[in-house]
């Protein structure tokens, strides 16, 4: 496990923190579905992880 992934497993299980990232930097991690299909300029995919209110990933 890198320490993304731990950090990402932290968010999705510690209820606090998940709401802290939403409600005071729009950092919603149920909200990656919008993110599909996106490429970096070099091609290669993104991994979405989360996505904010005004549709960015």
């Amino acid at each position: 496990m890198t320490s993304s992934d731990h950090l990402l497993d932290l968010i999705q299980t510690t209820p606090e923190i998940d709401l802290l990232l939403r409600s005071s930097f729009g950092f919603d991690i149920h909200r990656k579905h919008y993110g599909d299909g996106l490429r970096l300029a070099s091609g290669a995919p993104l991994e979405v992880i989360a996505g904010e209110s005004a549709g960015g990933a």
